[in-house]
């Protein structure tokens, strides 16, 4: 069982700089030190806490979806939801390709040849004003999340689309860099992080809003 926490007293205080990059060695430190090799034979992992997402991503991270991993992921309501029983060794199958639609607002920086794009995924009403003011030179996709998401299938459905998604860009506009916003449930991100491997897109750039700046931030992944 794993409790991510980061340490802070106030809670809408973020970690970032080098206070982050200290927390994420150290959790993936423990992580490797408690587990071990975690290929080769199932382990189950439960993973309770409130922390940012970034935390909660780094995590699905390092049990992606090529370990023999279980994850049980709990969220405020106690109930887990979990990933137990996907297929590990490719991507998830099925996923609505089209689920990520591109903003208009910038849709005339999206070329023939892209290889870098925004992602947000979330309330596209509460949160896409603030993204597109974080990469106005980036054409924008977002997957809308407004409900509550309830269960493992619900969760598992919302990663399936944004594989989907991704995969489509890559085939479509040649996308190899994702900047992504994560403005969902943050147990969700670690099955989202541990679906979203290098197979999926070689490069992703995870942001997060700081409160204490008013603006999102990068948050390097290990």
């Amino acid at each position: 069982t794993f409790r991510p926490h980061s340490g802070l007293r106030e809670p809408r205080e973020l970690l970032t700089g080098p206070d982050w990059e200290d927390m994420v060695a150290t959790m993936t430190k423990a992580l490797s030190t408690a587990l071990g090799t975690i290929r080769g034979s199932i382990r189950k992992v439960r993973i309770l806490g409130n922390a940012q997402a970034g935390l909660m991503w780094v995590v699905g991270n390092h049990f992606d979806r090529t370990t023999d991993a279980d994850l049980y992921v709990y969220g405020r309501d106690g109930l887990p939801i979990t990933n137990k029983g996907q297929v590990r060794h490719t991507s998830l199958t099925g996923g609505n390709p089209d689920r990520a639609k591109l903003m208009p607002a910038t849709s005339s920086n999206l070329s023939s040849n892209q290889s870098q794009i925004a992602l947000g995924v979330g309330s596209q009403e509460r949160y896409a004003q603030a993204v597109q003011q974080a990469v106005p030179q980036l054409p924008l996709f977002w997957v809308d999340e407004p409900g509550f998401i309830a269960d493992s299938q619900q969760a598992m459905e919302l990663v399936a689309d944004i594989v989907a998604s991704i995969e489509r860009l890559r085939r479509e506009h040649g996308v190899r860099e994702l900047t992504l916003f994560w403005t969902t449930a943050n147990h969700v991100a670690v099955l989202a992080a541990a679906n979203l491997t290098p197979h999926v897109i070689p490069t992703i750039q995870f942001m997060e809003w700081d409160h204490a700046r008013a603006e999102y931030v990068h948050l390097p992944m290990p």
